[in-house]
């Protein structure tokens, strides 16, 4: 797995356009438990969510698809304070050591990325 900045990832369209901030970990882990009573899909994408690499949150980019989903990098210049905000608030929406990405890391990400 290797580390990404965001200017390399927003050279990348295709990221750009399938970055899936509707889907948590929890969604990722039970797509049945999605609002509205239809189950998510995790069959494409890219989703978003913060772990620990070296004692340290980064923001993982796990890439999903039909069969197999995989991490392809971690984002490794996010400010440290959103970071661990959005660890604290997490709550019971952690699922498996995967953190959300927090209302304000949302923001932060698609100002950086330059999407709406």
């Amino acid at each position: 797995m290797e580390p990404l900045s965001i200017e390399k990832l927003k050279e990348s369209r295709v990221f750009l356009k399938e970055i899936r901030f509707d889907i948590t970990p929890r969604l990722f882990v039970d797509p049945k438990s999605a609002p509205g009573g239809e189950p998510a899909d995790i069959g494409y994408g890219y989703m978003l969510y913060i772990d620990l690499m070296k004692d340290r949150p980064v923001i993982m980019v796990m890439q999903m698809k039909q069969i197999i989903c995989k991490s392809v990098g971690y984002i490794t210049d996010a400010p440290q304070e959103l970071l661990k905000s959005s660890m604290e608030g997490a709550g019971e929406e952690c699922v498996e050591g995967m953190y959300p990405l927090s209302g304000e890391l949302i923001i932060w990400l698609k100002k950086e990325f330059e999407i709406s």
